[in-house]
């Protein structure tokens, strides 16, 4: 038992009222958060309950982890799909163009599938055991860290397919729109499309995004 706790206990064994306590307290240099634990432990004998919505370190480290490791995986993806793309089609003018094939340019294509192929289940299991817990809240009580990033994720993607249109038709005005260059910007969209979906979805699902 802490101080305060046996403070707390001696004082309403005298007969000390819960105000006056804090009061004293407070004058000693205690501080609210304190007083209220103490008060909770000596009085009610009962931890405060945590009001749905209030995030802590391990909402932190989960957001970070599930945002940290969708941006990882997708820019995986991308390397591994322009690769493809380079090697289905290729174009000479491309400076990378000889180092296709080359044993640094294929191990680096490797070094992304392990990637994809590490994170992205990774990342699954991390976004559903968050919508799980989601699932348990009151409507419209998300965690405030869940739900900036969220919002966060869903900025970057809308942003992603909105340069990727203005770039589609810059090359189309430009009058140098290539098969190779329209497949790339296609993958991005996909790709950004399916993102800001989800995240849209899960927001409207838990009351973060009014229709």
């Amino acid at each position: 038992m802490s101080d305060i706790e046996r403070f707390i206990r001696h004082s309403r064994e005298r007969g000390i009222d819960a105000s006056t306590i804090h009061t004293m307290l407070r004058s000693a240099g205690w501080k609210e958060a304190e007083i209220a634990r103490g008060l909770a432990d000596g009085v009610v004998d009962l931890p405060i309950p945590r009001p749905p919505g209030v995030s802590g370190a391990g909402e932190l480290f989960r957001s970070i982890l599930e945002f940290g490791l969708l941006t990882f995986t997708l820019v995986h993806l991308v390397i591994l799909y322009f690769g493809c793309l380079d090697r289905s089609f290729p174009d000479p003018a491309n400076p990378q163009f000889w180092n296709l094939d080359s044993e640094e340019g294929l191990s680096g294509h490797r070094f992304s599938l392990a990637a994809v192929v590490v994170t992205f289940p990774l990342y699954f299991v991390v976004a559903w055991l968050a919508v799980r817990q989601e699932g348990r809240r009151p409507p419209a009580s998300a965690a405030p860290i869940r739900r900036g990033f969220q919002w966060l994720t869903l900025l970057v993607s809308g942003m992603t397919i909105l340069g990727n249109l203005i770039a589609l038709l810059f090359w189309y005005f430009e009058g140098q729109l290539q098969w190779l260059t329209l497949l790339k910007i296609g993958v991005l969209l996909v790709l950004a499309s399916s993102v800001f979906s989800y995240q849209a979805l899960l927001l409207r699902r838990e009351g973060g995004l009014v229709a």
